[in-house]
């Protein structure tokens, strides 16, 4: 069923089928009645804005072009729009440490304290010590 079956219009108004219509006034769009009768709601009606989940967790900001999954205290997912304005995906782990970037300037693979690297731009892989010193390369590139 869909918002035009209940009685709404395209901007999501209702009229009243029974008065004239010379007289007709918008009703107040009741949400809850809206909610509980409606399936589905246009894309072309979304305008702008965010969509969040109800916790908050996930969120699609049609502002700025993002696709966002939270944990409450660090964006762990980004698709679209990065922080750095590139285009491309960002994952990270709860700590807020890269895992992967894929955007224009960035194809990184790497582990959280960011010892072992798959470097898809450089085309290299990287490991380090304990101490962060470089100790193996495979591929372009030197220490």
């Amino acid at each position: 069923m869909s918002y035009l079956d209940i009685g709404f219009d395209e901007n999501l108004s209702r009229i009243d089928p029974g008065a004239n219509q010379t007289e007709q006034q918008p009703q107040e769009l009741d949400p809850l009645a809206f909610e509980r009768f409606t399936d589905v709601i246009s894309g072309s009606k979304i305008q702008g804005g965010a969509i969040s989940s109800p916790d908050g967790k996930v969120k699609v900001d049609l502002e700025n072009g993002v696709f966002k999954v939270n944990n409450g205290l660090e964006d762990l997912v980004s698709l679209g729009i990065l922080p750095d304005g590139s285009v491309g995906l960002l994952i990270k782990d709860n700590k807020g440490n890269i895992l992967m970037q894929i955007s224009s300037d960035k194809n990184i693979i790497q582990s959280p304290n960011e010892h072992f690297q798959v470097d898809f731009v450089e085309e290299r892989i990287l490991a380090k010590d304990a101490g962060g010193t470089p100790r193996v390369l495979i591929g372009k590139g030197d220490f």
